[in-house]
């Protein structure tokens, strides 16, 4: 019989936390997935510098990658390979938002060859939190509170 009763009580506490678990979780791959896509970008902007070419942060869907430009060929080439967000960091899902350009292109100054007229906003969106990556004119990635 008590046997029974701590069962029951142990289904009733597992019962009441699978919710926050559930929510933590999804906070944490949002989390990561931001962290990656600041990372990317950062390090877009450090090609650029670092080659004294051309680069570009670019997303296509739920993918991200980075390419430099060649310059004897005047042909982008792929920095770093495509990486899927949603495979990594389960159920975020990236987003456009802001400007709604997919790309943030870095001049070998780590400047921002074309400037939008807004600032970049890629959103990051999972099941209960949501959060978002900014690119100001200037190249600069912006504090964690932007825009949502």
């Amino acid at each position: 019989m008590e046997l029974l009763i701590v069962v029951v009580i142990v289904g009733v506490l597992a019962i009441m936390t699978a919710p926050r678990i559930k929510s933590a979780r999804d906070g944490y791959s949002v989390n990561a997935a931001r962290e990656r896509v600041t990372a990317a970008v950062a390090a877009a902007r450090a090609a650029a510098i670092h080659t004294g070419r051309e680069s570009l942060f670019w997303t296509s869907g739920q993918y991200i990658s980075i390419w430099t430009m060649n310059p004897t060929t005047g042909s982008w080439v792929i920095h770093t390979p495509l990486q899927h967000i949603g495979s990594s960091h389960d159920g975020v899902q990236l987003q456009l938002g802001g400007s709604g350009w997919s790309y943030v292109w870095f001049e070998p100054r780590g400047l921002t060859k074309y400037k939008p007229g807004s600032t970049t906003v890629f959103r990051l969106v999972g099941s209960a939190k949501k959060d978002s990556v900014c690119v100001s004119r200037l190249g600069q990635i912006l504090p964690r509170s932007c825009i949502l």
